[in-house]
């Protein structure tokens, strides 16, 4: 038993001190608007700076980050500005909730499209080469090319529950029966009534609308 428990640490170990040692050079592509999000995403690049991996974050908006040699930033300065009033004005338009969605994920494919036009994103992409991209995923799927482009793995950071959308990149089961879709705005436990109400959202809202509505924006920001 001992000598089980004795091979079982020197093989913790040994993992450990291979994974520690082992630093990749990390592109972490945050294109999003969004304060709050960069905040969580942000947490992410900092922690695998202090882990001793070479990280590079590329933001569209300012970000305060702590001081660390294996991190650099660089703010992108010519995606136009897309403030908070753009999503209320978004919310309050009186047109039905199809259009107003549409318009949401128009803007945000823009959004990102005009990331990758960006001077420096693009010297970036010229010049360089990483071992990992760690994309800030907000309707943005076709950003997923830049992790083709270094031909590298990708990770998602995604900064609420996974929507469909996700779950279909990363292959997840919905778990409709028991876990509430973002969009639903339902809660745990979930009775009848409530699972067929995310059944539709799941099925109908996430499933056929959105997933169309992101595609036909992404295939053509995609080419």
């Amino acid at each position: 038993m001992l000598s089980i428990k004795l091979v079982f640490s020197c093989v913790l170990l040994t993992t450990f001190l291979v994974a520690s040692g082992d630093s990749k050079k990390i592109l972490a592509f945050f294109p999003t608007p969004s304060k709050s999000h960069l905040i969580i995403h942000g947490a992410i690049a900092e922690a695998l700076a202090e882990h001793g991996h070479d990280v590079t974050v590329v933001t569209t908006i300012p970000w305060t980050s702590k001081q660390q040699p294996q991190l650099r930033h660089i703010q992108l300065k010519t995606v136009p500005k897309f403030s908070v009033d753009n999503f209320a004005q978004a919310a309050d338009n009186p047109l039905p909730w199809y259009k107003r969605l549409t318009q949401f994920i128009e803007m945000m494919t823009d959004y990102a499209e005009n990331s990758l036009k960006d001077p420096a994103m693009k010297q970036l992409m010229k010049d360089e080469s990483f071992d990992v991209v760690v994309l800030g995923y907000f309707t943005n799927d076709f950003l997923l090319g830049v992790a083709g482009h270094f031909k590298c793995p990708v990770v998602l950071s995604f900064q609420v529950r996974p929507v469909g959308q996700v779950n279909d990149l990363l292959g997840n089961p919905q778990e409709i029966s028991y876990v509430p879709s973002l969009m639903g705005g339902g809660t745990q436990p979930m009775g009848f009534v409530d699972r067929l109400k995310n059944f539709v959202f799941v099925g109908f809202i996430e499933g056929v609308v959105l997933k169309n509505l992101i595609d036909w924006f992404q295939a053509d920001a995609y080419k």
